[in-house]
């Protein structure tokens, strides 16, 4: 990892070329670990373009699959790749484009359990989430381990981009969205995503990226971008550490999040999916689950990293490595539990 090969200078010789990248910045991407939270539409084209570019390594994380809804915003994904664990397709496709590129896939939901593997050797996080709950649980690890997050948001046709623990004084994201509920906030199902946003949105926290990675700075350092693609305005916003921010203007940042023993339900954007996911850290043995179900359902899809069923004509189930369970096409939370409950005493792994 410290020299360029003559097929990289090859590869990426018209970014070499810019004074502010050289062969010394490219070196620097060859060196950077990237964790990437999240895979869908912010995910996918963030994750492509760190490809393009020569990071080094990418740890992606996500706990879904790949759904029909996907595919109008998801470079990555196609119709044959329907039903499987998003991180798994992506990883295929990423080595694909850029052989040299590590990457580490999880498929699982990032929470307390599991958010110190998952920021472990880490030096930028990309934050594509589409929830504030997990994102305040990003942001507190970020603060402790004094990483940079690049924060983006997207719906309808309007995006925002700001980076938070850039510096040892600088605000966090509990600064500026602390007290946000999720249950509050209208969901893409709803407001729509349109794709021609993702691009552009990606493509500004991308250049940001790189320049914390070659510069350790970044011009969105203290404020927010908002984009609206109705007026085509592009508004810089001042944003200013909070002075009783919970996270980073107190003492009480290091203290874990609570976690629960037993799985809990999450209402996921769509309207009759619920995933189940563990209060501890869990890992499925997916061949054994597999061999335990396939005589009683029918295999969707099997792959490394998820199994999805046909439990009902109407219901699909996967069961993902890292412990997460998708129930789709349950009319709610409560059947969605009769449905895990069945299922649970069904298999060994």
């Amino acid at each position: 990892m410290n020299f360029l090969s003559d097929t990289e200078r090859i590869r990426y010789s018209r970014q070499i070329v810019l004074p502010d990248i050289g062969e010394e910045g490219q070196l620097k991407l060859k060196r950077a670990r990237i964790l990437i939270a999240g895979m869908g539409g912010l995910g996918t084209f963030s994750s492509l373009l760190l490809a393009e570019i020569g990071v080094g390594f990418l740890r992606i994380v996500d706990r879904d699959i790949v759904e029909h809804t996907n595919l109008h915003r998801t470079p990555l994904y196609t119709t044959k790749d329907l039903n499987r664990a998003k991180v798994e397709v992506a990883a295929e496709r990423l080595k694909r484009l850029n052989p040299e590129l590590v990457v580490e896939p999880f498929a699982c939901h990032l929470d307390a359990s599991n958010i110190e593997e998952l920021m472990e050797d880490i030096d930028i996080v990309i934050d594509a989430l589409d929830n504030f709950e997990t994102r305040r649980i990003i942001n507190r690890e970020s603060y402790k381990r004094k990483i940079p997050l690049l924060f983006a948001g997207v719906g309808a046709r309007s995006g925002n981009l700001a980076i938070f623990n850039l510096k040892e004084d600088s605000l966090c994201l509990d600064c500026l969205y602390h007290g946000i509920l999720d249950d509050e906030l209208e969901t893409c199902d709803i407001i729509g995503i349109h794709p021609a946003l993702l691009p552009i949105i990606t493509g500004i926290q991308i250049h940001e990226a790189i320049e914390v990675i070659i510069k350790g700075s970044s011009i969105l350092d203290g404020s927010l971008l908002f984009i609206d693609l109705n007026s085509l305005n592009f508004d810089q916003i001042p944003i200013h550490k909070n002075p009783i921010c919970p996270v980073c203007s107190t003492e009480n940042y290091i203290q874990d999040f609570e976690s629960i023993n037993d799985y809990r339900v999450l209402d996921i954007c769509g309207g009759d999916n619920y995933m189940f996911v563990p209060g501890k850290k869990k890992i499925f043995e997916l061949e054994k689950i597999y061999n335990d179900l396939k005589s009683l359902y029918s295999i969707s899809t099997k792959g490394k990293l998820a199994v999805t069923i046909d439990f009902t004509n109407n219901i699909k189930i996967t069961l993902f490595k890292g412990g997460n369970v998708l129930i789709r096409g349950s009319s709610s939370p409560e059947n969605a539990q009769q449905i895990w409950d069945t299922l649970k005493t069904k298999i060994s792994g």
